[in-house]
């Protein structure tokens, strides 16, 4: 190789900042050698505007048709169509900006890296951070999987018996520094919030229906919900409308408040006082490991990743899925419990320091990338 960087090609098709969004922009930070140049392809929005804004190259590019949830032949077909014209485009893109590495972290950019690495002999690296329909793991290959958390290393393992590629556990990292100050701000009241999409499955409802339950106890106590339904065009609905309805018919418009979009994250935690996520399933969630950074005691469901992040009554603690009455009486242990909260704030906050650090986790991928190319020269 004749450059003296490694030049990297992160694939992304969503354009709202999420999870693997987050991790990008915490893992350019954390970036500490000079020999990789980071590269991003995404669709114009709030990602790309950020990313910019950390002085990274961004090549705008929408997917052509992103649609999984239908079930119809005809429709893969058709997905399967665009992503090798996608494929094409973007190995043509790779080429031109002599791309070594091609990085992809969520289902179309997995599928487009490996028919570019078929197409174009490049290296591809498939970072999991969601979940994914097994077809992914039975049909493409990369020549590394890194995933987030060791419960979704385990359910491809079961998928796929054949598979070759190489595969390593790297967590999600933050810069916790950023956000350690935040728990020294003066709350106004005691505030409980959720952050995350507003899907389904993160157990929104059970949020809202747990803050009724709370309200009956302690009235005194504020509710705030942080985020958005619209993920792109892909889960584009009515579930907003639906919450929005919910918190009314319960009563609770004036305890439940629906924050949007907030940027950055450290205006969300300065406010709150406890941190609940009541997801179904998630894998290494950024959200838990900025409350946990910022000093905020964290309530979140005993699923997928989680307890590799929070260990129950030492940096948090752990709840049952779909279980309102779980989380009010989580909330109603921290509201009584201020000492031990306390020493779990502060156990929390080491915890993420010490094993979740973004420069730890951008030096695990540096060495990805040089072992890559050591392989290919």
């Amino acid at each position: 190789m004749s450059k003296n960087k490694i030049k990297v090609l992160y694939i992304d098709e969503i354009s709202r900042i999420s999870g693997g969004e987050n991790w990008f922009l915490n893992f350019v930070d954390g970036l500490m050698e000079d020999t990789i140049e980071p590269v991003l392809l995404c669709p114009e929005g709030p990602f790309a505007d950020a990313a910019r804004y950390k002085g990274i190259q961004v090549i705008p590019y929408n997917f052509r048709f992103k649609d999984l949830s239908s079930q119809k032949f005809g429709l893969y077909l058709l997905f399967g169509l665009f992503r090798v014209l996608d494929a094409f485009a973007i190995g043509r893109i790779a080429k031109s900006e002599e791309i070594d590495i091609i990085h992809s972290v969520n289902t179309n950019g997995h599928v487009v890296a490996s028919l570019i690495r078929k197409l174009f002999s490049l290296k591809a690296i498939w970072h999991i951070h969601r979940n994914h329909k097994s077809s992914l793991y039975r049909y493409f290959r990369s020549d590394y999987i890194i995933f987030v958390a060791k419960f979704r290393k385990n359910i491809m393992d079961e998928i796929s018996q054949d598979n070759n590629e190489k595969q390593l556990v790297i967590y999600n990292g933050i810069d916790s520094s950023f956000y350690s100050s935040t728990s020294d701000v003066n709350k106004s009241g005691f505030q409980v919030g959720y952050v995350g999409r507003l899907t389904p499955e993160k157990g929104v409802e059970e949020f809202v229906s747990a803050a009724s339950l709370i309200s009956k106890e302690y009235p005194e106590v504020q509710f705030s919900i942080y985020g958005e339904e619209l993920f792109d065009n892909v889960l584009i609905g009515k579930y907003t409308e639906t919450i929005k309805s919910i918190i009314k018919t319960a009563g609770l418009d004036k305890r439940v408040s629906l924050k949007g979009f907030v940027v950055p994250q450290t205006k969300i935690y300065a406010n709150l006082s406890v941190f609940v996520l009541p997801s179904y399933m998630e894998a290494c969630p950024m959200v838990i490991l900025e409350a946990m950074a910022a000093g905020v005691p964290v309530i979140a469901t005993e699923v997928g990743g989680i307890p590799e992040i929070v260990e129950h009554g030492v940096t948090g603690y752990l709840i049952p899925p779909k279980d309102p009455q779980a989380i009010a009486d989580a909330v109603e242990h921290v509201i009584n419990n201020p000492e031990e909260v306390k020493k779990i704030v502060e156990n929390a906050r080491r915890t993420v320091k010490e094993r979740f650090d973004f420069r730890e986790n951008a030096r695990q991928f540096v060495k990805i990338y040089q072992e890559l190319l050591d392989e290919q020269r």
